[in-house]
Order: structure tokens, then sequence, then C-alpha cells
């Protein structure tokens, strides 16, 4: 059907332009809100995953237990444990503990006390074989130090015994002084007696001290020379 009126025919050329106009910006906008694409969408997203991350600390360095063997040498505050000890803090040995094989003694002089270790089957510490016997002598380390020990004990009762006597002999000495100038009879013979027999007593007991202490100075003399000898020989770890 022709288009004949004039009016009509001019509404549908302007129609026509709006159209031809129209129709290219419609397709860039509908292409502008299109989907993306799997790939393009992938590439917009930032995912960033929240991971605490992994502190790592330095391994730490092995502790070093020392070697504890013959012929170390300590000081009263790095001395090894000891699990038993004989003696006293002057002169002794203990065992060393978690060391079976080795014992640790000590001596004091003028410088002070100094600890050793040794080992326990040692000549010096157990004491020498006696070839005609087959036994031990009774010279090692070992040995010094339950003598010094017994010692020190007699030393203890002679002087204990020895004050006891000593007060005899005043009260005996002044019974006699009291006494005697009136009655010069039994009371006085029986104080002189009594003052006889304390007075006695009392110097017996004076020259055992005496020796107890004579032979508590030549032991500890012998310990400090075996202490010397062992440093001397024993090889150092």
């Amino acid at each position: 059907m022709g288009i004949r009126s004039p009016v009509t025919r001019w509404i549908f050329i302007v129609l026509l332009a709006v159209t031809i106009v129209l129709c290219p910006i419609a397709q860039a906008r509908i292409a502008s809100i299109r989907p993306a694409s799997a790939e393009e969408g992938a590439a917009q997203i930032d995912f960033t995953p929240h991971v605490t991350p992994l502190v790592i600390e330095a391994t730490p360095e092995p502790i070093l237990i020392p070697t504890i063997g013959p012929g170390q040498t300590f000081n009263a505050d790095h001395r090894p444990e000891l699990v038993k000890v004989v003696g006293d803090d002057l002169f002794g040995w203990g065992d060393i503990k978690g060391q079976p094989g080795s014992v640790l003694i000590w001596v004091t002089d003028d410088s002070g006390t100094q600890y050793l270790v040794v080992s326990k089957s040692s000549d010096f510490f157990l004491g020498y074989m006696d070839p005609a016997t087959g036994s031990r002598l009774d010279d090692g380390f070992e040995d010094l130090v339950r003598l010094r020990d017994e010692r020190r004990a007699e030393l203890g009762e002679h002087t204990a015994a020895g004050a006891g006597g000593s007060g005899t002999l005043l009260i005996a000495t002044g019974v006699f002084l009291a006494l005697c100038p009136e009655t010069v009879g039994a009371t006085c013979i029986g104080a002189l007696l009594t003052g006889a027999v304390a007075g006695g007593e009392t110097i017996r007991r004076t020259i055992m001290i005496f020796g107890a202490k004579h032979d508590l100075r030549q032991i500890e003399g012998n310990l400090q020379g075996v202490y010397t000898q062992i440093l001397a020989t024993t090889t150092r770890p």
C-alpha cells in the first residue's frame, strides 16, 4: 500500500531518520552492559586469603653436659653433685652423681680447698697392692680419710675427758686447802689421793690429746701429698 498523504509521508521519514540515528547508540549501550565472560570475571576478582604467617623460631642450641673424668679440678662453687660424702669440708671424698666410676676428692691448705676427680679403682685412692699378701695397703686416699676421722673422734673424747679431769683436780685441791689444816685426818688424805688420781689422769689425757693432734697433722700432710701425686700423674681430659 503506498503512502499518499504528504503528512504521513513526512512522519514516516522522520521515524526512519530517528531509527537510523538511535540504533547504533542502543547497540553500544547493550554491549556495555552485557555480562562479562568467565575469563574477564576471574581477572577482575581480587581475592586475598587470610592466612596467619608461620613464625619459624630458631632451633635452640643443644645443652652441652660437660664430661667428668679423672684429672679434672673444680672449686667449691662448681664442683659436681655428690651422692655420698666421707670426711668433712676440709679433707674428704664423695661419689659423683651419674659417674659410678669416679670420685671427687678434696684437700685444704693455706690457699684453700682444691677438688679433683679420681678414678674409683685408682691405687692412689684405694691403696697399693702388697705383693706379699695380695691385699691392699692402708695408704690410699680413702684409708687416710678414714684414719683422720678416727683421730678426730679420739681427739674429741680425750678433750672432753681431760676437761672433766681438770675439774676434779680443782675440786680436790679446794677441799685439801679448806679442810686439811683443821682436820689433818681422813678428809685430808682422801683429798690428796683424789687430787693425785685426777692429776695423773689429766696428765695422761693431755699427752693423748697432744698425740692425736700430732697424728692429725701427719695424716693431713699425707692426704695433701697423695693429692699432689694424683694431680701430677693423672691425664686430664
